[in-house]
């Protein structure tokens, strides 16, 4: 007994322990299983020649793969693809890094069927869907097919890029203004016939480099988008590079790529170009905007994102025909837009329109767009009428049924209480005479006749 006594509390701390060490150890596994390292973003580039190789004598189509993303599941916007340049490792807009100075690419319509040069991946189950290259999926991959039109260009941010001697290469940067560090990437690329470029030589680019039809653009770093051309156009004044005189710039380069120099001065925009800016150019840039279809209805908060303004220009929307307006906002760093507004609660079902216009650039976008009426909650109002309506109904009927079943039970109670008044035996009737609507009261059948007192008076007088 006494050893049995002792051995129990040493051997409840043992159990005790292992219990406590089996729990700490599940905690652990749970801990390391529950919070995975995040794979690191990779884009993957593969062309018709083999590998991340293009060619330099026309345009080179690409499979690009993405690997690793951070897909916000339902987020507005995802990620752009281009091909460009870029400034070493912090080009990238999560660190300042600005179109044209930083980085440059090359320009292309921001819509779904567009050049091929520019690609849009939208997040899973994004409103912005509609006008993307691809959708990236929940597990952050996706797939496109880009083209990369040669080893020089004009920049959407207006610098003459020459991937003979820059480094190029395919990377990835926020859409509609959102900076994303974890979806900046850069994947190099060389051209057949001309070496990989050893450093990165941007920095040494002369303002000579630069073509007149992108001088302009030099300076703002207004990306370029061929999309909608907007629908007013405004005269800019002569435009003059960085650290060089209006002298200086030498009228006989090319406009553009494969394009001969504009004469007289340059009147005419370049195609490839993102806008012409010499002297007494008609500005005829273009300017994209979009919805948020989802929340697009009445009372509704309803986002919005516009691209293509001059970055730092003051930018206004309207809803409409001045039903709804925010503004003014400034452009971001790309000439980007973003921001929320109203849409009036007595805004009728249908079409709409809705337009975004740059103070300084004269560029326009309008998007049409669907509102619908709450359908669920008109059926819900009507429903909620017609089931009023329906309660009142069913009061009345209740009270109704209440009042005859207490008639009802009244004349039961007064049916039973008449039966116990008068007995089994009692056969009293109610007489009632010709003449009258009275009822005579009946007579006791105990009462003697009036023969039998007669007789009884007899008796006592006797």
């Amino acid at each position: 007994m006494d050893t049995r006594s002792r051995s129990t509390p040493g051997a409840a701390r043992r159990m005790r322990a292992a219990f406590v060490a089996v729990l700490l150890a599940a905690a652990t596994l749970t801990v390391a299983s529950a919070a995975p390292a995040h794979a690191a973003a990779r884009l993957s580039v593969s062309s018709s020649l083999g590998g991340a190789v293009a060619s330099t004598s026309g345009t080179t189509t690409f499979t690009v793969s993405g690997s690793g993303f951070q897909a916000i599941d339902g987020g507005f916007g995802g990620v752009y693809v281009g091909f460009g340049w870029v400034s070493g490792s912090s080009w990238g807009p999560s660190n300042g890094g600005v179109t044209g100075r930083s980085y440059d690419y090359v320009p292309d319509d921001q819509s779904k069927n567009n050049k091929g040069y520019q690609s849009f991946v939208a997040f899973p189950g994004s409103s912005t869907a509609g006008e993307a290259q691809g959708t990236m999926s929940k597990d952050g991959s996706f797939r496109i097919q880009m083209s990369v039109p040669g080893p020089t260009f004009t920049g959407a941010g207006g610098r003459r890029i020459d991937c003979l001697t820059m480094t190029c290469g395919f990377f990835t940067w926020g859409a509609h203004g959102v900076r994303n560090g974890a979806n900046e990437t850069f994947t190099p690329v060389t051209f057949q016939g001309g070496a990989a470029p050893a450093a990165d030589q941007a920095a040494e680019t002369s303002a000579e480099s630069e073509v007149p039809a992108a001088a302009g653009r030099a300076t703002s770093g207004r990306p370029a988008q061929a999309g909608r051309t907007a629908s007013r156009t405004r005269v800019a004044a002569p435009a003059q590079a960085p650290g060089a005189q209006a002298s200086a710039v030498d009228p006989a380069a090319p406009a553009a790529d494969g394009q001969a120099p504009a004469e007289g001065g340059g009147d005419a925009p370049t195609a490839d170009g993102p806008v012409g800016a010499t002297g007494g150019t008609t500005v005829s840039g273009a300017a994209v905007i979009e919805v948020d279809r989802k929340s697009a209805r009445p009372g509704g908060a309803m986002g919005f994102a516009a691209a293509g303004f001059w970055p730092g220009e003051q930018v206004y929307v309207v809803l409409g025909e001045g039903d709804a307006a925010v503004g003014p906002v400034i452009a971001g760093v790309d000439g980007e837009v973003a921001g929320v507004i109203v849409v009036p609660a007595d805004i009728e079902a249908g079409t709409h329109e809705i337009r975004a216009a740059g103070a300084g650039s004269g560029l326009e976008a309008v998007e049409r767009f669907p509102v619908r009426v709450d359908i669920a909650q008109t059926a819900a109002s009507s429903a909620g009428l017609s089931g009023s309506l329906s309660w009142v109904f069913l009061a009345i009927t209740a009270l109704v049924l209440l009042a005859a079943g207490a008639l009802f039970l009244k004349r039961r109670q007064d049916g039973a209480g008449v039966d116990a008044d008068h007995g089994p035996g009692d056969d009293t009737h109610d007489v009632h005479d010709a003449g009258s609507q009275e009822p005579h009261p009946a007579r006791d059948s105990h009462e003697p006749s009036g023969q039998t007192a007669t007789l009884l008076r007899e008796e006592d007088h006797r």
